[in-house]
């Protein structure tokens, strides 16, 4: 009885440890914790600006382009080490670094590169502003240079940069990048004319690109006048022509009627001067004049003068010693008159001037024989 009482309460006790076997659930694995996830991201500048269409390629293959705002950025980076390297900038811009590393450890960590870089400045543009004078206007055809002309560089890279040309003509725009400028021109003077004010040229990292300026003189300008002696035109007197911007100097002769003229001057300060001529003869109140002749103007300088009187031809006319009165005496050569003889045979031409002269007598009466009937006598040898 005993026996089997025990029995029955280890059969139950093993069906106890069975049914909880079979009803507790096996142990589970916890999940594995999410790979962080986080973003890569930064800008590209250039001198401070924004770099836009800029490429950045991520070690791991993925590539972006920097919008307007020269940003970029690669989100959903799993967590690691990786490089970005940026490329496709300008050709005459530099970086310290084009590659870069970052990591991400965390999720949702921001990693920031920022790439600045620089222009290579290393150009320049550099030219001349002369004007040549042709010989048969009267310069020597040599290039004069022009100071002070006003020269402006403009272009995608230029920024409004201004100079003026120096004593020797020249200009220089140095610390510029590469590539095509216009080069122009202003403010010379007005009487230079230039085919083209504007040049444009193309430099490469380094270069130096040359721009030339060559102008002509406008020669429009004319000074013209006369010299008179007592209203009348006086011939072959030397004018001479002298300064202007060029300090020029051009002689001519007045012509029968005492006119002269000077053709293609460029516009400036002259001065006209008279000479050649015998001052017992001719008196005026000034032999040089100033003037100022502007482009296409022609301007008029005359000189007036007086004739001076103060050589005079006198004589007798007598047969055997007697004075014959009433004769007829006619002057001729530089110079007209006539005039009578008085009772004694007396007469004279006063107030003349030097030159050659001839003296005429008409005698009517066949009573009077002369051995000449004129004499020439010249005054102020």
């Amino acid at each position: 009885m005993n026996r089997l009482k025990l029995f029955a309460t280890a059969t139950l006790m093993a069906l106890a440890f069975t049914a909880c076997d079979e009803g507790t659930p096996p142990p589970v694995e916890p999940p594995p914790a999410p790979t962080p996830v986080g973003t890569i991201s930064g800008a590209v500048t250039i001198e401070g600006t924004a770099a836009s269409g800029i490429t950045a390629t991520l070690s791991s293959g993925a590539t972006t382009t920097t919008g307007s705002g020269g940003n970029f950025a690669f989100s959903g980076v799993e967590a690691g080490t990786y490089t970005v390297t940026i490329s496709g900038y300008p050709e005459d811009a530099t970086f310290a670094d084009v590659t870069q590393s970052a990591t991400i450890a965390t999720d949702g960590q921001n990693v920031q590169l920022n790439f600045a870089g620089e222009y290579v400045r290393s150009s320049a543009v550099v030219g001349n502003v002369v004007a040549a004078d042709a010989m048969m206007s009267g310069g020597d055809g040599q290039p004069e240079t022009l100071a002070g002309v006003t020269v402006t560089l403009g272009g995608e890279h230029a920024m409004g940069e201004t100079m003026e040309t120096d004593m020797s003509g020249g200009f220089a725009f140095t610390g510029l990048r590469a590539g095509t400028y216009t080069v122009t021109i202003s403010d010379y003077p007005e009487d230079v004319s230039f085919e083209t004010v504007e040049v444009e040229v193309a430099v490469e990292v380094g270069d130096v690109g040359q721009a030339d300026f060559t102008g002509h003189y406008i020669r429009t300008s004319a000074v013209e006048g006369q010299v008179i002696i007592e209203g009348e035109g006086l011939a072959g007197i030397t004018v001479t022509l002298s300064g202007g911007p060029s300090d020029e100097s051009h002689t001519t002769m007045t012509d029968a009627d005492g006119m002269y003229r000077f053709d293609e001057l460029r516009p400036g300060d002259y001065t006209v001067e008279i000479d050649d001529f015998d001052p017992r003869d001719y008196e005026f109140a000034a032999t040089s004049q100033d003037v100022s002749v502007d482009l296409d103007e022609t301007r008029t300088v005359s000189f007036t003068g007086v004739l001076l009187r103060t050589s005079g031809i006198s004589g007798r006319v007598s047969v055997e010693g007697m004075g014959l009165g009433d004769i007829a005496v006619t002057l001729s050569g530089a110079a007209d008159a006539s005039t009578m003889t008085d009772a004694s045979g007396q007469y004279s031409f006063a107030g003349l001037a030097a030159g050659d002269y001839t003296v005429s007598i008409a005698v009517t009466s066949d009573a009077y024989v002369f051995d000449a009937m004129s004499a020439d006598k010249a005054l102020g040898d």
